[in-house]
């Protein structure tokens, strides 16, 4: 009877005997050779497929939108180590490229945020904007929100104008810009459509 259950109790141990999906193997991680983020900061999923319970770990800021930044195989291995992932470099070619998508802010969402701001201040609904040297801000793909103006300095006699541009989006830092140019009322003026004698 002793021996029947020394039997049984092989049997539950052996590995060449566990029966399959009874009892997971650990998996080795895999490096994720390209990455799309979608947001400002970088965890331990975005390096590695099966990271382990780490996985959601925050590692720090990545790059800003329309950016990207390499981690190197040397930086990849210390990582794996310090956060207990089971990985290892095959080679000093091994690497990881975060890449965060962006486009430049359409000159016209910039005055069209410009407009609503100004005509609070005074200026007339159909003006003339004009920022001369406009240099976009490069701000995320989607989840971004219309720009808002801050930091207005207009001067109405003169018509020109001083703001600062902000971009804000779920899960993303504000991006700001600087932008100066100059504002004039739009006049209708009649034009004739032909020669009109003198005098008349």
């Amino acid at each position: 009877m002793k021996a029947r259950y020394l039997m049984l109790a092989i049997c539950l141990i052996a590995p060449g005997l566990i029966a399959p999906g009874l009892i997971a193997p650990a998996r080795a991680a895999s490096l994720r050779s390209t990455t799309t983020l979608h947001g400002p900061r970088v965890f331990l999923r975005d390096l590695f497929d099966d990271a382990g319970v780490n996985a959601d770990r925050l590692l720090g800021p990545g790059p800003g939108p329309g950016g990207r930044i390499v981690v190197e195989a040397r930086q990849l291995r210390a990582i794996a180590n310090q956060f207990d992932v089971d990985w290892q470099p095959a080679s000093s070619g091994d690497r990881a490229v975060l890449e965060w998508p962006g486009h430049p802010l359409k000159r016209e969402d910039a005055v069209a945020a410009l407009r609503v701001a100004l005509m609070a201040r005074g200026a007339a609904a159909d003006c003339d904007i004009d920022i001369p040297g406009y240099s976009p801000p490069i701000i995320p793909l989607s989840g971004t929100a219309p720009p808002i103006v801050s930091e207005l300095d207009y001067d109405q006699d003169q018509g020109r104008f001083a703001a600062t541009l902000t971009v804000t989006g779920d899960g993303m830092d504000p991006i700001a810009t600087r932008v100066t140019g100059a504002v004039a009322d739009v006049v209708e003026l009649p034009v004739p459509v032909m020669r009109l004698p003198a005098n008349w």
